[in-house]
């Protein structure tokens, strides 16, 4: 019934992802890559709100 959209929808959000993945790795190669990333694009404060806020909606 879907016409073969589930897997190229999948497919896509993995690439998306991959892409994403690639981004941040060459940017900032730590842990905790989504504090890290915030924290220096906007300040440390920031970075601790932003992602403890988002890891709690999470």
């Amino acid at each position: 019934m879907s016409l073969g959209m589930v897997p190229g929808a999948c497919w896509l959000a993995f690439m998306v992802m991959l892409f994403t993945t690639y981004s941040y790795g060459n940017i900032i190669p730590t842990a905790g890559l989504a504090y890290a990333y915030t924290q220096k694009s906007i300040n440390t404060y920031a970075g601790c709100f932003l992602v403890g806020k988002s890891i709690l909606m999470d």
